[in-house]
């Protein structure tokens, strides 16, 4: 980050580089991998080997997605196009704060994980602050959004979608999965100001109010967090309804 950054949180790193720590961590020599939710499947192509498949769904083609060959696309109502037990870990990044029905998303998350397989989650927490902006945002035009966030970070449209943040504390990933087969073995929560980069005072305040926040109540100054769900043996998830 910077020296400001460190004086304030000075054991932080990357929540990202932690994301694929945990995705690591999870890995067989020889298996296979879900990126969930992959966009343009780019971030987890550097853990295919001969031995190792990495694919990809989402609900449609990104307009710059690569690999095509190992993408499907999900159902309407996110139903994964893979068997059970397909997969040794499924991994989404910056995906579950999109999710409309948890319980469900963790069903088959389930269902195409094999026993003691792992879903490994980059996302943020939605009792952080910025999440509530954020839900402010989702007031307007969806397209109004996408300028809004294209003006301030320079992303793409197409790379920025509606959120829910209905899968995004502690408490609701357990609540979402206690019926599915999976358990919560990790977490481990990030700061960031990164969100404020557009405006260096800002940010400068929100590193200052995320610090006084983690300092008064923990684990509300930290907007993002990585978590790891374990696929229990000899515990069949519920499936959804035909």
């Amino acid at each position: 980050m910077d020296p400001f950054y460190d004086r304030y949180f000075p054991h932080d790193t990357d929540a990202t580089v932690a994301f694929y720590h945990a995705v690591e961590a999870c890995l067989p020599e020889a298996g296979a991998i879900l990126d969930l939710g992959c966009g343009d499947h780019r971030a987890l192509a550097r853990y295919r080997t001969a031995k190792r498949q990495v694919w990809g769904a989402d609900f449609a083609a990104h307009p710059r997605l690569e690999h095509a060959e190992f993408f499907r696309t999900l159902s309407p109502d996110g139903a994964i196009p893979f068997p059970n037990g397909a997969f040794d870990v499924v991994a989404a990044l910056w995906v579950v704060e999109h999710v409309a029905e948890p319980a469900a998303f963790l069903a088959e998350v389930a269902r195409v994980l094999r026993p003691g397989g792992c879903f490994v989650a980059l996302t943020a927490d939605a009792r952080h602050y910025i999440t509530w902006g954020s839900r402010l945002l989702q007031g307007l035009p969806h397209a109004v959004t996408q300028r809004i966030v294209q003006r301030l970070y320079g992303r793409p449209p197409d790379d920025t979608h509606p959120t829910r943040f209905r899968l995004n504390t502690p408490a609701q990933i357990d609540r979402a999965a206690a019926t599915t087969g999976l358990r919560r073995t990790k977490l481990r929560r990030f700061a960031n100001p990164n969100y404020l980069s557009f405006f260096e005072p800002l940010r400068r305040v929100a590193i200052v109010t995320d610090w006084l926040l983690e300092k008064y109540v923990p684990g509300w100054g930290r907007i993002y967090f990585v978590a790891t769900l374990e696929k229990m043996t000899g515990v069949e998830p519920l499936t959804r309804a035909a």
